[in-house]
Formats: structure tokens, C-alpha cells, sequence
């Protein structure tokens, strides 16, 4: 598979979740390899869900391993539940048991959000954390992973929350009423400056939410509209299922 094929297309669907894995790890080979070539470094900025997760267990396999400058990688996160590290919903705890720790990435390139405090406080820290990172420039990282929720949230953007309208933070807490939960994520202006976003989607359940958000723009119902970089690239990485729905038979 060629990835820059990958970078040239903003929507590009896959068939099947194997074939969806392995197409966005080759598109982090390369968004990772370019960074690294013409600034040194490599910023990444990791998604929750289940979606990623196939594609992480890759990143820490041959061929892949061995083609990403790990000693020049920099991980984030776009959002994050307020629950302990050691909780199975914590998003950095999964990512570090899928892959982190099985990759030569030095320990202090590693930056999970705070969530044992106050979640107003610890979006606060992580935000200081970013601008530490960028030491002054504006925050644009290479790469930002995003998936797509059944009812148009990605990261903890969530419809008609609050955090949505946040002009000044790079970082927020916002609590999701649908399950009674505090949340922290970046905002939609800190995503939007970046390089590169994919949304990576799967499964015939998004179907009818993918075509609503990519009929339209700036939509607070639903907030993944909201995403489209200012100067970067907006790349979709989305299987069959996704793409075609109850359709999706007839297309392979």
C-alpha cells in the first residue's frame, strides 16, 4: 500500500477493519518520517475508542515498528475521561498496554492528561503541558487521530456542550450529561490548527452519522462538523461499512 496514495485522498474508504489498521499505521509511518526530516521531531496526537485500537497494536509491530523515529516522537492525547490511570476506560492506559510500552518511545515523550484532580484544573495543567511542548510557537502538531460517535462527537466535543463555543482555551473540562461523566479534550480551535487530522470510522453504525457530518459544516448537533484544519489537511479513513452502510455488501 502506498501511503502517500493515502495523504492525497480526503476521503478514502477501506474494505474491511484489517485493511482500515494497516492503511492509517502507514499513514503515521509517513506523516511521522516527513516531521521528523523537516523539523525534527514528530508530534502525534492520540484518539480513545475502540477504533484505533487494531491500528495501535500495529504501530508496535514489524513492519512499522522499525519505520517510525520513535526517539523523535511525541505523544499526546485529544481527550480523556476523568478516571484514574488505572481504569480500563482511561484512554492512555489502554494506548500504553497496546503499544507504548512495547516501543523504544523514551518515557518523558509520553504526555497522558491529568485526571486525579479537579477536571477544570487538570484540563489547566495539560494546556500548560502543550504550550511547554511548542515553547511559544502556535500549538500545530503533526498528526491528530479522531473517531466519530454515533450521535457526531469526536474527542469529548460533545453536541450542544458548552466546549464547543470556547474560544481562548486550548484545553477544557466539560461534563457529558449522557453519562454523567467529567470529560477533558481539546478544543476544536487547538485541533483545527493542526497539520494533519484523520478521522478513522468503522462499523455500519456510523453510516448515517459519517454522511450527516460530511453534509455540513459548523453544525453544534453535531460537533465533528466543526473539524476543518485551518491550514492542514482534514483526511476520512473509513471501511466499507461505514461508507456504505446497508449498501456495504453489494460494494465488496
Amino acid at each position: 500500500m502506498n501511503p502517500t496514495v493515502v495523504s492525497m485522498r480526503p476521503f478514502h474508504v477501506i474494505p474491511g477493519n484489517d485493511s482500515l489498521a494497516v492503511c492509517a499505521a502507514n499513514l503515521v509511518v509517513e506523516t511521522a518520517r516527513n516531521a521528523v526530516a523537516t523539523k525534527g521531531r514528530f508530534s502525534f496526537v492520540l484518539s480513545g475508542g475502540s477504533t484505533p485500537n487494531q491500528l495501535y497494536s500495529l504501530l508496535a509491530q514489524e513492519p512499522f515498528l522499525n519505520n517510525i523515529p520513535w526517539h523523535q516522537t511525541f505523544v499526546f492525547w485529544g481527550d480523556e475521561r476523568c478516571v484514574p490511570p488505572s481504569d480500563s476506560r482511561n484512554n492512555a492506559s489502554e494506548a500504553m498496554n497496546l503499544f507504548l510500552r512495547k516501543v523504544p518511545i523514551p518515557a518523558r515523550h509520553i504526555f497522558p492528561m491529568p485526571t486525579l484532580g479537579q477536571p477544570e484544573h487538570d484540563a489547566a495543567i495539560y494546556q500548560e503541558t502543550i504550550q511547554a511542548y511548542f515553547a511559544g510557537s502556535k500549538p500545530v502538531f503533526d498528526l491528530v487521530l479522531l473517531g466519530l460517535g454515533e450521535n457526531g462527537h469526536t474527542a469529548s466535543l460533545f453536541p450542544n456542550t458548552p466546549v464547543l463555543l470556547e474560544q481562548e482555551k486550548l484545553v477544557a473540562s466539560v461534563f457529558v450529561e449522557e453519562q454523567q461523566m467529567y470529560r477533558i479534550t481539546m478544543t476544536v480551535g487547538l485541533i483545527n490548527l493542526a497539520q494533519k487530522i484523520v478521522f478513522l470510522v468503522s462499523g455500519g453504525n456510523k453510516h448515517s452519522v459519517l454522511q450527516q457530518v460530511r453534509a455540513c459544516k459548523d453544525n453544534l448537533q453535531l460537533p465533528a462538523s466543526l473539524i476543518h484544519p485551518l491550514s492542514g489537511d482534514l483526511i476520512w479513513l473509513v471501511d466499507h461499512a461505514a461508507a456504505y452502510g446497508d449498501m456495504a455488501q453489494t460494494k465488496l
